[in-house]
């Protein structure tokens, strides 16, 4: 069987009348440069992608957008035997020890994407309905590299409004303010589970119980809902131009990476061109401080090693990208 585990899935979720690729659906890509600088250092892997990532956003530059995904309201129940091998393998685990905290399985869903992205969940909930559980998997790659997690998070809908969610991850973006969230990273299902119940019993508001699978996905999709507005009020998720759709589109038809993430060449070297580049355009064309104003020179040799150092890097980084690309799709 030559299956791809890397290949994107081919979900079956519904299209409008005119059959239009992108139907009714509104889509949103990332504005990096209204992301905090907390957030970028959540987000980064490495020490790295921070400080280049920081410097960008300094010189509001926006980091290039790779994919756009979809609302809330657009995302639909799949049948999970759809989903790649490569995420079976992520959220197996992870739906075990949820099994085994006697939480059931609702739904497989997926909210649709157009780029160098996939992604696909799982939603459970517990014998009363007062917590629900999500299970992510998402993957995204660009010319630099491949990111791929799968997490999962619980959550529950106080009557006051305000949202309990205890997450098994990492923070990453900001929440929204009636979101009370707690990261336990690196915590078993069971101990994340344990101490949502322990949140759960601090407040004295009633919790908002859900039973049967319409609305437990109702409340799936206000939870999502509820983030994706956040974000877009604050900048950071704005809807995609026909254009980046088109740009998008052209990505999700390049072949899928056959290998997991490698590693990036020359990432320490690389940075250390960037921030060379940096403080040579800083004194470039201003007024040079003492010591620099009798060696104008010294500047355009500091642009000079910083322009090609980078121009060697992303040259060796090109060619190998191709290589790649050539030995995926000549893999049967």
């Amino acid at each position: 069987m030559n299956e791809n585990p890397y290949e994107s899935p081919k979900y079956l979720l519904e299209t409008d009348a005119s059959g239009s690729p992108f139907g009714e659906i509104v889509y949103y890509r990332t504005d990096s440069r209204r992301l905090s600088y907390a957030e970028f250092w959540r987000l980064s892997r490495n020490m790295f992608e921070f400080v280049i990532a920081a410097v960008l956003k300094t010189l509001r530059i926006p980091l290039p957008a790779t994919f756009a995904f979809a609302s809330a309201v657009s995302s639909r129940p799949v049948d999970p035997k759809q989903f790649p091998e490569s995420a079976v393998q992520q959220l197996r685990p992870l739906a075990d020890q949820a099994a085994e905290c006697g939480f059931q399985f609702g739904f497989a869903y997926v909210l649709p994407s157009v780029g160098a992205i996939e992604s696909c969940a799982l939603s459970y909930s517990s014998d009363d309905g007062s917590i629900l559980s999500t299970i992510v998997y998402a993957r995204a790659w660009t010319a630099r590299g491949t990111n791929e997690q799968a997490a999962f998070s619980l959550l529950s809908r106080l009557a006051d409004g305000r949202v309990v969610a205890t997450s098994g991850a990492k923070p990453q973006l900001n929440a929204p303010p009636e979101y009370l969230v707690e990261y336990l990273p690196g915590q078993t299902f069971r101990e994340v589970f344990a101490r949502h119940r322990e949140r759960l019993a601090e407040h004295t508001s009633a919790v908002v119980r859900v039973r049967d699978p319409a609305e437990v996905l109702a409340a799936v999709q206000d939870f999502e809902r509820r983030t994706l507005e956040f974000q877009h009020t604050r900048g950071v998720y704005v809807v995609a131009t026909p254009r980046e759709m088109e740009a998008f589109s052209r990505l999700s038809q390049q072949p899928a990476p056959r290998t997991p993430p490698k590693s990036t060449a020359f990432q320490g070297l690389e940075f250390l061109c960037l921030f060379t580049l940096g403080v040579g355009l800083f004194f470039f064309g201003s007024r040079l401080p003492p010591g620099f104003g009798d060696q104008p020179p010294l500047v355009a040799i500091i642009l000079a090693g910083a322009v090609g150092g980078l121009t060697l890097i992303w040259t060796y980084r090109a060619l190998q990208n191709r290589k790649n690309r050539r030995q995926n799709t000549d893999q049967p």
